[in-house]
């Protein structure tokens, strides 16, 4: 398929640095671009703390779902990293959720999801911070009524026991010729000329960005289900062979 690209905010939380998410924020309503907010429930990540807290977060976050159509998804609970396990895609080495048992996952799960149904932002989507989760995340995950997983590097989206992966690949504005394609962006750490570079890239590229529900909606053929399953699988078997010799 020809590419389509949906847009993804990373660490969003009271605390933010507010100047470039508004930069970045800007441009995306100036050209109805509806990208996927990660909402950190209840950040604890001192990192995350540029900025003093915004009393009317919530309010601007229910804004930009029920206002401008930007679609909420649950980013993590507390944003702390609390073991050295890079989960299935063996990206980074820090996680809130792989390497702990199911039921700890799942008690830090749902109470981040009570907190954005309390503040009217239930969803079920999830963005696993820092790229890592395991099986027992996923596990986790079917248990609270989860449907979706923002992430993955694959081409197309794919299902795997309940939850259906929306492939998360680049962080750099590069137009890829194929696939459904997901930019990452941490806008804390953007560059001082990325608005410019994100509006250069919607002015020619405006056609070809959807947002999460139309990327839902991406149905991969029968074979990629089974090469993507077949990947899946080989990860969730090499994180299981790493996490018998860290136990050793």
């Amino acid at each position: 398929m020809k590419a389509r690209y949906l847009f993804r905010l990373d660490d969003i939380c009271p605390t933010m640095d507010w100047a470039r998410f508004n930069a970045v924020a800007d441009i995306f309503m100036r050209f109805e671009v509806q990208p996927l907010l990660g909402v950190i429930p209840d950040n604890k990540d001192a990192s995350l703390k540029r900025d003093p807290a915004d009393p009317r977060f919530w309010d601007k976050m229910r804004h930009f779902h029920s206002a401008r159509g930007w679609t909420i998804s649950q980013h993590g609970y507390q944003h702390q990293y609390v073991t050295r396990d890079a989960g299935i895609l063996g990206i980074n080495k820090n996680s809130e959720f792989a390497g702990l048992p199911r039921d700890i996952q799942f008690e830090k799960i749902a109470k981040g999801k009570t907190i954005l149904t309390k503040e009217d932002l239930a969803t079920d989507i999830f963005m696993p911070p820092s790229h890592s989760f395991d099986q027992n995340t996923i596990d986790a995950l079917m248990d609270s009524e989860f449907r979706f997983v923002t992430d993955g590097y694959s081409i197309l989206p794919y299902e795997r026991k309940g939850i259906k992966f929306i492939p998360c690949q680049i962080s750099r504005l590069v137009p890829i010729p194929i696939g459904l394609v997901t930019f990452c962006l941490h806008t804390n750490t953007i560059e001082a000329d990325f608005p410019e570079k994100l509006n250069h890239f919607l002015t020619n590229n405006r056609n070809r960005t959807i947002n999460f529900t139309e990327a839902a909606e991406v149905r991969a053929s029968a074979s990629q289900v089974l090469i993507e399953g077949a990947v899946l699988s080989v990860r969730r078997a090499a994180h299981s062979v790493r996490a018998r010799r860290r136990a050793v």
